[in-house]
């Protein structure tokens, strides 16, 4: 987890941490009856309109950005094409950026991408480094790290392309504490591109913290996100989420719904043995393969996954409707899975931790109630989450309050 985070709630009375119990896997469920994610339609044509390209291409040159943010804002989404849109938006991030709006221009960079994910190559990576690189800036090191990789799969990238953004990659590793990965990409550069790693540690941590001082990031949700928007980046949220690109997450396929308005939260686990240290990216790619390729659903059916440590990591993005609690359940509800077999095991604290500070974070930010975060066992006829977790969940939904750092 963020290790600036401040910690308000957990959903465990005294003594419920030392032995929680855990339930069996999850029972087969399905974002809408019958077991399939339901299919979606997006309306998309294939003609931009020149007239606000125009403009913003003159307004960009005058180096007018005011003017620039505010013609973006009124007519980007009149462009017709996506790609269009995309680069439309990628233009409104950057005047944003440079206007000192830093947390706006964040949503903007996740809109920019929404509109032409997964296709990387051209204007897809364009938005991606421009994205991590703003991310570097705010100290979010971890998820420009994701973004990095992700534009790193673009073809006809070229050498030179290719060399300055694996030396962006190994800087943002070693801001992020991934020596391992920073060295994996470190011995794929060439001497010319080793010489390049002072001149983009320079530039990419400028503005870095200093020792002991606290990133620069805020919650977007409490700066400027509009409460019950459901943003492309759930960081925007709750700072420190692990982006599904940092575990190699496959691509959603076309038979899912969008998210509704989101209105509830429920908790799981995995039924699985704890991932050791090295081992949960390893875990969440066999969930995404026992929902997609044996459940036949569209992606991993949960939003986050919770490891031991307390990490938190992004499932299904929640812009999409999960497959978790079964059928009609699952509309306009938040899966949560921690990691691990809690008939065997009991919760380790820092997992427990993350996942009060998850729910907390939602409840904030989607105005849910109490009364609405539940079990599994409470929509299906299942063990899940375990005898003991699922007493915690009604004691917390009674109002009862601990705080973790004092269990």
């Amino acid at each position: 987890m963020h290790p600036t985070k401040v910690v308000t709630l957990s959903f465990v009375a005294a003594g419920l941490l030392a032995v929680l119990p855990s339930c069996a896997m999850p029972s087969r469920g399905a974002a809408t009856p019958g077991g399939r994610d339901a299919p979606a339609t997006r309306a998309a044509s294939t003609t931009g309109s020149s007239s606000v390209v125009v403009e913003a291409d003159r307004l960009e040159r005058s180096g007018d950005d005011r003017a620039l943010v505010a013609h973006l804002e009124r007519h980007a989404g009149e462009a017709r094409s996506p790609v269009a849109r995309a680069r439309l938006e990628l233009m409104h991030a950057r005047a944003l950026v440079r206007l000192g709006r830093k947390l706006s221009a964040l949503t903007v960079f996740g809109r920019a991408w929404h509109e032409v994910e997964p296709v990387v190559d051209g204007v897809g990576q364009d938005i991606l480094v421009a994205w991590a690189d703003h991310e570097m800036s705010l100290g979010q090191y971890g998820d420009a790290v994701g973004h990095y990789e992700l534009a790193l799969g673009a073809r006809d990238m070229g050498r030179e392309g290719a060399r300055a953004l694996r030396a962006s990659l190994v800087v943002a590793c070693e801001a992020a504490g991934r020596s391992v990965r920073a060295a994996e990409h470190l011995e794929q550069l060439d001497r010319s591109g080793r010489e390049l790693l002072d001149v983009t540690r320079a530039r990419l941590l400028a503005g870095r913290p200093r020792s002991g001082e606290r990133s620069p990031y805020v919650p977007v949700a409490d700066a400027f996100l509009p409460r019950g928007v459901i943003p492309m980046n759930p960081s925007l949220i709750l700072p420190g989420i692990r982006a599904r690109e940092e575990w190699g997450a496959r691509p959603i396929t076309p038979d899912h719904v969008p998210m509704t308005p989101i209105t509830s939260i429920t908790v799981h686990h995995s039924a699985m043995p704890p991932p050791g240290r090295w081992g949960t990216i390893a875990q969440l790619k066999q969930i995404q393969d026992i929902h997609t390729q044996d459940k036949g659903w569209a992606d991993v059916g949960y939003h986050f996954l919770v490891d031991p440590t307390g990490e938190v990591w992004e499932g299904r993005r929640l812009l999409y409707q999960g497959a978790h609690a079964g059928g009609a359940a699952n509309i306009g509800n938040v899966g949560v899975c921690l990691l691990g077999n809690f008939e065997s095991h009991s919760v380790p604290r820092p997992q427990m931790q993350a996942l009060a500070d998850l729910v907390e974070a939602l409840r904030a930010h989607f105005a849910i109630p109490r009364a609405e975060v539940r079990t599994h066992r409470e929509w299906k006829a299942t063990a899940c989450p375990g005898t003991a977790l699922h007493q915690a969940v009604l004691a917390y939904r009674a109002g009862e309050r601990a705080t973790l750092a004092l269990q």
